[in-house]
């Protein structure tokens, strides 16, 4: 039997980021093998995550946002399929970081994270059996602002999901 829906809201927020592989994996090309022993230490990363069924994810931060740019830096897309994102991992395989920071305008650190960062993204799609996650280009800093902007000393206690009570407020 498949796992619920991802309780208590629609929005489940998981805490792996590129930045805690990052440092273990320099500026060079990965040697053979590497790439699987990032993505093993990826596995530890969602020991948080909830027993559900998501139907959709949307990856935030620093590595969701340059990858477009990695698989298609005139056309950068805001939806990555498992296929992309492989892409990108063996673009950002091919060379030294140094090299590739100046092709894909990408600040000095950056590939080393997104490295990494492709690993957990890998993972998090197996994870919730997606083939494919949206990117926000918008950070979570960004949400907390507009979340109180919104409610206010509430902004972080779980809210019940709006209520419709016009058809035209809904799209219909």
């Amino acid at each position: 039997p498949r796992p619920p829906a991802c309780p208590p809201s629609p929005t489940t927020t998981l805490s792996p980021s590129s930045g805690s592989l990052a440092g273990k994996h320099r500026s060079r090309p990965p040697p053979e093998g590497e790439r699987e022993g990032r993505r093993s230490e990826a596995v530890a990363l969602l020991k948080e995550a909830p027993e559900c069924d998501p139907s959709r994810m949307v990856a935030t931060g620093g590595t969701a946002s340059n990858l477009p740019r990695v698989v298609s830096p005139t056309r950068p897309p805001l939806v990555l399929s498992r296929h992309a994102l492989l892409r990108a991992a063996n673009l950002l395989d091919q060379a030294p970081a140094a090299e590739l920071q100046p092709r894909y305008l990408l600040r000095p650190g950056r590939v080393q994270a997104m490295r990494g960062g492709v690993e957990v993204l890998l993972l998090l799609l197996d994870w919730a059996g997606l083939d494919r996650l949206h990117v926000s280009l918008e950070g979570l800093r960004q949400g907390m602002i507009m979340a109180y902007l919104a409610l206010g000393e509430d902004w972080n206690r779980d809210q019940p999901a709006p209520t419709v009570t016009k058809p035209e407020a809904a799209g219909l």
